[in-house]
C-alpha cells in the first residue's frame, strides 16, 4: 500500500483531531475508521510515542496483510 503525501496529511490531521479532542481519554491501543476504505490503529510504543498504522479495508474487513505506518514525530 502507498499514500499520496496529500494523504499522509490528511491523516496526521485527523490523529491530531483524534488525539486533542480526547483529552487524554483515549486507549493507547485503539483502532478509527479514516474513510470507507481505510483503517487507523493508533498505539503508544514502548517508549511512550504515538505510533500510526493505515490499513485497506476490503470486503468490509480490515486487510492486515496491506499496512503502511504513517510518521507521528510531532506528536
Amino acid at each position: 500500500m502507498k499514500l499520496r503525501t496529500s494523504e499522509k496529511i490528511r491523516i496526521r490531521e485527523y490523529v491530531r483531531g483524534i488525539l486533542a479532542g480526547s483529552m487524554g481519554t483515549i486507549d493507547d491501543d485503539s483502532w478509527f475508521m479514516f474513510a470507507h476504505n481505510k483503517s487507523l490503529h493508533l498505539c503508544i510504543d514502548d517508549d511512550g510515542y504515538w505510533q500510526c498504522a493505515v490499513y485497506n479495508i476490503r470486503n468490509g474487513h480490515i486487510d492486515v496483510k496491506d499496512w503502511v505506518t504513517v510518521d507521528l514525530e510531532w506528536l
